[in-house]
């Protein structure tokens, strides 16, 4: 298993699945933000060169609010880098019990179509089942 981890956020790879958990609810400071998008590439990256796909499983609970300007972030991130995207994401889950923040999801891809399957669950069984199944 790799950890990566910073005061915001923890990575946990055990290979496929990419466990990417947000440690408390804070608002990253400018290093743990670019620490994150920077280990995000980096597993994406890797993936690419090692020719494996990735389940990637968000732990939201968590999180409340971020900045505006770091969901444009985020999402720039994974729009434009589609093609990776595509080729190295199997599926992914988001784990929350917070509406806005399964609402905030759902409107994201509803804009910007999904081009891997995902799912938002309650739990973490729930969130392993889904990235185990074909």
């Amino acid at each position: 298993m790799i950890t990566k981890q910073n005061n915001f956020i923890l990575f946990e790879f055990n290979n496929p699945i990419l466990y990417i958990k947000i440690k408390q609810n804070i608002i990253p400071s400018d290093d743990d933000w670019d620490f994150c998008k920077k280990i995000i590439n980096s597993f994406f990256e890797s993936a690419l060169i090692a020719n494996y796909k990735l389940s990637l499983i968000f732990d939201l609970s968590n999180l409340n609010k971020l900045p505006s300007d770091q969901y444009k972030e985020l999402s720039n991130l994974f729009t434009s880098n589609k093609e990776l995207t595509n080729l190295v994401v199997h599926k992914t889950s988001f784990i929350t019990n917070k509406i806005f923040i399964k609402t905030a999801i759902n409107a994201y891809f509803k804009i910007y179509d999904s081009i891997k399957p995902y799912k938002v669950v309650n739990s973490n069984i729930d969130a392993l089942k889904y990235v185990n199944t074909v």
